[in-house]
């Protein structure tokens, strides 16, 4: 149906009851008004009112007695039933018969599918209330007398399915579901659902259809509404059949305000115009999940350009922010526009919509969203000023645009069946954005960074036994929202890249017929290692191993192997491989069972002392595997370019050949295989597997180390070490050993921007970060005059990629008025970027009261809500933040729960951060005791079993370490006195 004239949609109501119309007109009212009720009568007949008790003889009175005890007993037992049975219909709005279940279970019936809905939303922007109808043509597959939709938080008010009577609905909030039962079976084929409903915009929580505001150049405060559907929240904004399999055409329908303008998946059709009123329609979609449906109602600019695509179509691309930030759109339209056109080469197939738009959202929960057509993203996400924005966060615009616009081939054109396959999309975003932003800027050197930026994530998370297999199983939202993780999208992209290295062009050749198979469709894990194997197994090409064998062993099982290497003659090797822990467990600790009893098909490369070309070989073996070499060797390098998911032990020897070799010549050797030694000996000697001392001997070359990926590596176990030992006497030497390794190389990268790389630009910002936070003089005095001389208005401002340096060193080095000159700029500022600069900066203030104020701060309007969790993570970084944050947590917890708890993976990720510094026995029991009274911490669960692990993992690095730790750094100082 076309828009017609614009009618306001009006719901009765009728004590508490919402009118649903049927077919044939009948009322059907509320569950409440549809339960079987005997007549109100008392228990006794008239007749037995009238005996006079007086008259009865012993006996009859004996027996009156008793049977007046039986009556009252089958009383009690019906009052206790009734009260049970209505508690339950109060959670469930429903009393049905036991035999009826099918609500029960947490996925939708397959006997109903959605093939086209017919969807008008009226948003009204003054009172945040939306009326909506909805046409859903449906695909009856198996007879069945029941319809369930996915709701929540909506009124229904009407409801028909057409050629067909409405016995009776019902709410089951459990499973987020509204049922339909019909007073005769729906016959196979198809049928209309057509319903009437309403809801208020949310503001508080960032998902479903929700309000976000900004504030105009004149104070003036405007608004806009948009969607966050990911994973399970389309079902807040329309009644839906709301998972990923259930996929259909949309046709959307948006009346708005006239003041306003309405975006969605698809170009607009037609607008009809009725006085303060506007309808908007668009063309209908393509075939796509519930989650991928998106539309934002805005008085947005849009910044435009195009290209044509393969198909020879011209693909409209638009970003669009508040007028304010119009000049901050060029960049992101620019990497829009060359990332789209590669895209389209590299998987071989046209991106399938005529338009692409970019929403610039100024509250949103997560970075951003790949609605198909309509991206939504943060404002920091997509906004760059070159005049103020530094190198970092243009990259991760960057990034991010490339990541999201990876989807639109990788999640939209092919979805995976079910969340459990949750890292189809984002593993393959996470690798395929490397690729993307190398593309549009090829001096960020983005494969280099791969190594700090996924793998060592992948690494870190996934060495807890309370990590999950890549594929998990997941039922309920706080489940699926619980795997958007390090191991969905680190864990995911790292495993990619090693099957890539692996199988070379056949990779992408598989790839391309994968989507081209399934486009339109879904599909699952195994259904992408076919179509791999397929490609990797032609006559041109010898197949002795099958993709689908191997990768199961990397994403049907939690954790990665450690190879321990040993050399029992120069020209032999000899290796082992078991799952490896980063904090050790006792003997009798439950490890969920695998069914590869943790043994993996590991693609095996090394180099050697005499050739820099790979050798690659497939490790199946659990025991000991023998590798002859052709000729004598002194050093074995293994995991050629850190392109496995494993770690690397070797024997002390080579260790102690490895650390000679980076203090003689460390150029040698590739970065990313210097920063793969680094992080592994750091994290084999924290699980007690190697001594630390060999893991500290390797930092003395430092000093030396000028690349950026190393120098990652080694800051994020200088700064982990930093934690564990900042409550100890051994600190202050500790703090010397650090300031030594970062002297030279501050001294050489200066505090010039001009002129350097890409990488060099990161590797200052890093080093003289680390110098201001391990007591550095001259990076302390240098940024603290910065500071003094911006704020007294001696300079206009500082250097983008320097303010991150500035701003924190000026906070933590000054008082009450800096703290408040800096909050003003936060307060004042236009700039996105900015804003999140102020935040992170105002949290490394030493002053407790500040930091208490500034977590206050954060639960009020001073602070947006997609931000609040950011401060209380920067606050509990801090040493003196750590305590008063962890004591903030518990006294909010219910409205943090609340707000956070169910719709974002922030949540979880605060759990790990807040807990990450805890490493004594007391923490951790208090940690424990805390999540004991409060088990139900929503998509945060997870995240709290794995803090609890690694605080075990801080105590024991302690107990086992600290004594070592003491001894070295003790022997180097006074080997430079």
């Amino acid at each position: 149906r076309d828009c017609g004239s614009v009618i306001v949609m009006k719901m009765s109501k009728r004590h508490g009851s919402y009118e649903v119309e049927s077919s044939d007109n009948e009322q059907i009212e509320d569950e409440d008004n549809l339960l079987p009720m005997g007549k109100r009568r008392g228990l006794w007949d008239k007749t037995c009112r009238r005996l006079r008790i007086n008259r009865l003889d012993r006996r009859e009175k004996l027996c009156f007695v008793i049977g007046l005890i039986v009556i009252a007993v089958v009383a009690v037992i019906f009052i206790i039933i009734g009260v049970v049975v209505g508690e339950d219909e109060n959670k469930h709005g429903n009393a049905q018969p036991a035999t009826s279940s099918v609500w029960k279970d947490v996925r939708l019936p397959a006997s109903v599918v959605p093939v086209h809905y017919n969807i008008t939303l009226q948003p009204d922007m003054t009172t945040f209330r939306v009326n909506g109808t909805s046409e859903i043509e449906v695909n009856i597959i198996d007879s069945t007398d029941y319809i369930i939709l996915h709701v929540k938080n909506i009124t229904i008010s009407t409801f028909t399915v057409e050629g067909y009577s409405v016995k009776k609905t019902f709410n089951y909030e459990d499973n987020d579901f509204f049922v339909v039962q019909l007073t005769k079976p729906l016959a196979v084929g198809s049928a209309v659902i057509r319903l009437t409903y309403n809801y208020t915009l949310t503001a508080t929580e960032l998902v479903g259809f929700y309000n976000s505001s900004y504030i105009l150049p004149n104070g003036d405060k405007e608004v806009l509404a948009t969607t966050q559907f990911e994973p399970t929240d389309a079902r807040r904004a329309f009644p839906c059949f709301d998972e990923p399999a259930m996929k259909a055409n949309f046709t959307i329908r948006i009346i708005h305000s006239s003041q306003y303008h309405a975006v969605s998946n698809m170009p607009v059709e037609s607008m009809e115009v009725d006085g303060e009123w506007t309808c908007t329609k668009f063309r209908t979609s393509v075939r796509m999940s519930s989650y991928l449906v998106a539309f934002v109602v805005s008085k947005f600019v849009s910044r435009n350009s195009s290209f044509v695509s393969r198909s020879g179509e011209r693909v409209t691309v638009r970003v669009w922010s508040r007028p304010g930030a119009y000049n901050q759109t060029e960049f992101a339209l620019q990497v829009a526009v060359s990332v789209l056109s590669f895209y389209e080469e590299f998987f071989d197939i046209a991106y399938p919509l005529p338009k692409q738009d970019l929403f610039a959202i100024p509250d949103f929960a997560v970075g951003a969203m790949e609605n198909w057509g309509l991206i939504t993203y943060r404002e920091t996400a997509i906004l760059y000023d070159p005049e103020s924005t530094s190198s970092a966060d243009k990259q991760w615009v960057g990034v991010v645009v490339s990541h999201e616009l990876a989807h639109q081939w990788f999640g939209n054109l092919v979805t995976m069946a079910w969340w459990d396959g949750l890292w189809l999309n984002e593993g393959f975003a996470s690798y395929v954005e490397y690729l993307g932003s190398n593309h549009s800027q090829p001096d960020w050197n983005m494969m280099d960074q791969f190594v700090v930026r996924d793998l060592q994530n992948a690494l870190t998370l996934d060495s807890l036994n309370s990590s999950h297999p890549i594929v998990t199983g997941a039922t309920d939202p706080d489940e699926i929202n619980a795997l958007f993780d390090t191991i969905s999208y680190d864990k995911g992209s790292t495993v990619l890249r090693m099957l890539r290295n692996f199988m070379g062009p056949a990779f992408l050749e598989g790839i391309k017929a994968y989507l081209k198979q399934h486009k339109f469709h879904n599909a699952n894990t195994s259904e992408l290692w076919s179509a791999l194997d397929a490609a990797y197994c032609t006559d041109e090409r010898s197949c002795s191993h099958n993709i689908n064998d191997i990768m199961d062993t990397w994403t049907k099982q939690t954790g990665f192997p450690v190879l321990t290497i040993s050399r029992p003659s120069t020209n032999q090797l000899t290796i082992k491989q078991e799952r490896f822990f980063s904090v050790p467990h006792k003997d009798n600790a439950f490890i969920p069972p695998s069914d590869f009893d943790y043994q993996w098909q590991i693609p095996f490369t090394y180099i050697t002392s005499l050739s820099a070309t790979p050798v690659k070989q497939l490790i199946t073996d659990k025991t000991d595997r023998s590798i002859q070499l052709d000729s004598p060797v002194r050093w074995v390098k293994a995991n050629v370019g850190q392109a496995g998911l494993y770690r690397i032990n070797y024997d002390i020897s080579d260790w102690a050949q490895f650390v000679a070799l980076l203090h003689g010549d460390h150029t040698f050797l590739p970065a990313a295989d210097r920063a793969g030694l680094i992080d592994d000996a750091f994290s084999i000697a924290s699980a007690g597997k190697l001594s630390i001392k060999i893991a500290l001997n390797m930092t003395r070359y430092l000093a030396n180390e000028r690349d950026y990926v190393p120098w990652i590596s080694a800051l994020h176990w200088i700064y982990k070490l930093s934690n564990l030992l900042s409550l100890t006497p051994e600190y202050g030497i500790y703090e010397k050993h650090v300031r030594d390794l970062l002297d030279p190389i501050i001294s050489e990268m200066g505090w010039s921007a001009v002129g350097s790389s890409h990488l060099d630009t990161f590797l200052r910002s890093s080093v003289l970060s680390a110098g201001w936070r391990f007591g550095h003089a001259d990076t302390i005095n240098q940024a603290v005059g910065m500071f003094h001389n911006w704020m007294n208005g001696s300079v206009r401002s500082i250097h983008p990629d320097l303010k991150s340096v500035v701003y924190s060193a000026g906070i933590a080095f000054g008082g009450v008025q800096q703290w408040d000159f800096l909050w003003n700029v936060y307060q004042t500022t236009d700039d996105t970027a900015e804003k999140d600069l102020c935040l992170k900066a105002l949290a490394n203030t030493k002053i407790p009261w500040l930091l208490t104020r500034y977590l206050h701060y954060s639960f009020s309007n001073a602070v947006r809500s997609q931000d609040t969790l950011y401060v209380i993570r920067s606050v509990s970084s801090n040493i003196y933040g750590r305590s008063l944050t962890w004591n903030f947590i518990r006294n909010n917890w219910v409205t943090l729960k609340e707000r956070y708890g169910s719709g974002t993976f922030s949540f979880g990720r605060m759990i790990r951060t807040v807990s990450s510094a805890f490493s004594t026995p007391l923490e951790l029991q208090e940690f424990e005791e805390f999540f004991a009274q409060h088990s139900d911490a929503g998509s945060g669960t997870r995240s709290y079993l794995q803090a609890e692990e690694a605080i075990k993992g801080n105590i024991y690095w302690l107990e086992h370490n600290l004594p070592s730790v003491t001894e070295w750094l003790k022997k180097q100082a006074n080997s430079n006195m």
